[in-house]
Formats: C-alpha cells, structure tokens, sequence
C-alpha cells in the first residue's frame, strides 16, 4: 500500500493523477483532492476503444515522469504471486526490461476518474519497473470477449495492444508478452474470482497471444 501515496507523489508534476496532499502513519493513511464529477471511465465511455485510447494516453503521461523514486516497491516483489504460478518465465521476462518507470499496474475503466475536463487515475499499486507492465485494461474483467474463432481471436487481441500501446508509448510486442504473462497467471490465481467467466476469458487472452 506504500507504493500508491509514493506514485502519486512521484506523478504530482504530471497532472495525469489525483493530487496526493499529504501522508502519514508511514505512508499508510493518504489525504487526497477530491474530484468532481468523478465519474469513472467505465461509466461514461461504453466504447472499448475510446477506452484504450484514453488509458493508453494517460499511461504515456505517467511514464514520462521521469526517473522513480527507489521508495517504490519493485516489480520482482509485485510478480512474486506471479512466479509462484509461472516460475522463471517471470524473471526472464523482468530481466529483459529496460529502463525502470513507476508502474500504476491496475489501470482500468475504473480507476480513471473524470476531474472537470481531464481524465486522472487513481488507485496504483505504485510498481518501479518495467512499463509494458501497465496493460491491466487489456485483460480487465471488462474487456470485451474475444472472438471464438483462434485467428479472429488473435487478430483482435493484436489489433487491441497495437491501439493502446501506439497511444501509451509502448512496444507493442513487449506489451503483448505481459499481457500474455499476466493472463495466465491470473487465470490460476483468479480461479476463485467474483467475475463470472473471468478466467476462462483470461486463458483464451493468453491462448490468443501464444
């Protein structure tokens, strides 16, 4: 939980995220502005296109921050549920990073608010490591399903990164890796999930990227 008042602070020059005003208890307890009208991306955009446009754009604005803070847990302790799953497939894939940025990591319909006339995110797990890491909205619960057919399936997930990561600053292949990555591991750890179809939906997002 640390990580979110340290990303919000490091994202405070950039206006791409809620204005974080002060901290304490060790950074547990966080006081924040209060947006208005504060409706979520989800709720006023039904269109998932616009949605990745507008996500993609905003994670470019938070990558561009510079330079983060070493208080920002690193991306080996947030894939440590995934590398229980995955094994070495995580470090190989972390280790062949670049340049380390501060990751939100949960970027989705519903943590992007509207603050008067802009768009804000909200709700980082506050990660320091690699951006392709940021393509939660990719594989979200709200994400569109995909087609049933293999290659229309893939065609589409392909179609999908390339609109977002053009917009978000990203490779596109780099991003389709952790897309894929994430996929499958969250189908395992999410088997539990409270939505409904999620990780059947998640493993044909990782068969799609195969």
């Amino acid at each position: 939980m640390r990580g979110e008042g340290e990303a919000l602070a490091h994202w405070s020059p950039t206006g791409a995220a809620v204005e974080l005003i002060d901290r304490r208890d060790d950074g547990m307890t966080l006081l924040m502005e209060r947006i208005r009208p504060a409706t979520t991306l989800d709720d006023a955009v039904a269109d998932y296109d616009e949605q990745l446009a507008v996500t993609g754009a905003l994670v470019r604005r938070l990558h561009d921050a510079g330079e983060p803070s070493a208080a920002l847990p690193p991306i080996e302790l947030y894939a440590q549920p995934y590398r229980r799953v995955l094994g070495d497939e995580v470090d190989r894939l972390i280790a062949s990073s670049g340049p380390p940025v501060a990751v939100h990591a949960d970027l989705h319909g519903g943590n992007v608010l509207l603050d008067g006339d802009r768009w804000v995110a909200i709700d980082p797990k506050g990660v320091r490591g690699d951006p392709h890491l940021d393509i939660w909205l990719l594989i979200c619960p709200q994400a569109p399903t995909l087609p049933d057919d293999p290659d229309a399936a893939r065609a589409e997930m392909v179609r999908r990164i390339g609109v977002y990561a053009d917009l978000a600053a990203l490779d596109p292949e780099r991003a389709a890796a952790w897309a894929r990555l994430v996929a499958r591991a969250e189908a395992v750890l999410s088997a539990q999930s409270a939505f409904a179809g999620w990780p059947t939906r998640l493993r044909r997002i990782a068969a799609a990227l195969t």
